[in-house]
């Protein structure tokens, strides 16, 4: 007697099957979903320091003078790909050159508060409760914080 002739006698693919069948699929689809909207949740849009003291401070610049403090407030990035250094602001006594630039030896301070690009998205994540060295962490503790962090509001 072959495999095949011992599932005819005894049923190949019955209700108990499907119904086994099923349940082994729910955590599965739990597993993609949580997969796929943490493309989502844990996007970074661009941003940069928010400048201190100014409470009105936006990623996208509103005027000439609100241009100047930027420039005087924020050093640019060494990463070719962004226009600002996204974790640190020059210090109080930031002494500038002939041209209102901050000088290359002055001292950073890591940032306290940041401004987001919010063209893409309004609110993520990572907007909400923004870790610099976050970015720097890997997927897997990134999920690991969002799990945490989502658990703390339930």
């Amino acid at each position: 007697m072959q495999f095949d002739e011992v599932l005819i006698k005894i049923g190949e693919f019955g209700r108990y099957q499907k119904y086994l069948y099923f349940l082994l699929c729910l955590p599965v689809i739990n597993c993609g979903i949580f997969m796929t909207i943490s493309v989502f949740l844990l996007g970074v849009p661009d941003h940069r320091c928010a400048i201190p003291g100014y409470d009105n401070d936006t990623y996208k610049i509103q005027s000439e003078y609100h241009q100047m403090l930027v420039n005087k407030t924020i050093p640019g990035s060494s990463d070719k790909k962004l226009k600002y250094d996204q974790c640190h602001v020059f210090a109080a006594n930031t002494t500038y050159d002939e041209y209102s630039h901050p000088n290359n030896d002055t001292p950073t301070l890591n940032c306290k508060r940041w401004v987001y690009d919010e063209t893409i998205f309004k609110a993520t994540f990572v907007t909400q409760v923004w870790y610099c060295i976050f970015k720097t962490l890997t997927v897997g503790y990134n999920l690991t914080i969002l799990d945490r962090k989502y658990a703390e509001y339930f």
